[in-house]
């Protein structure tokens, strides 16, 4: 993971524009109360089961207001790679800290973005939200740890 940098200048509504932002009826964060592991060198993924959060480790969660929303798409897409880097790693950590869950007009998770704090790493489900966030950068994560917490959610 590189150093990243305030490198775009969308606007609130541009972000908002962007999927999965422009399907989600409602946006929350999930932190969890002790890592998800699998067997795999992969993350974890956030405990979906039939569109819906699985409870079983969910530490915390929290339901994001339009200004939350402004600063994390911000956060995901204006802050990016000083320059157009592309990098490719491998990690040996499984586990997952938190993730940010999308949801639509029947309550039901249509997207999810999976971090690992400790790691440095992001997954999401689809192709379509990797090209929007981009890659992880040292800041941007270290960003969202801190927007988590300032959420109210604890590792």
């Amino acid at each position: 993971i590189t150093a990243c940098i305030d490198r775009f200048n969308l606007t609130p509504e541009q972000r908002l524009k962007k999927y999965p932002f422009n399907r989600a009826r409602q946006i929350k964060l999930v932190s969890f109360s002790q890592k998800e592991y699998t067997s795999e060198c992969i993350l974890a993924s956030v405990p979906i089961k039939n569109d819906t959060l699985s409870m079983s480790s969910v530490k915390g969660i929290a339901k994001l207001t339009k200004s939350q929303i402004d600063k994390l798409t911000d956060i995901l897409f204006n802050v990016g790679l000083k320059e157009n880097l592309y990098t490719f790693s491998v990690s040996t950590a499984v586990g997952i800290d938190g993730g940010i869950i999308f949801m639509d007009s029947k309550n039901k998770i249509f997207e999810y973005i999976n971090i690992c704090f400790d790691c440095q790493e992001i997954e999401v489900r689809t192709s379509k939200v990797r090209k929007s966030i981009g890659l992880p950068c040292i800041q941007k994560m270290g960003m969202l740890k801190f927007f988590f917490i300032e959420s109210g959610l604890t590792f």
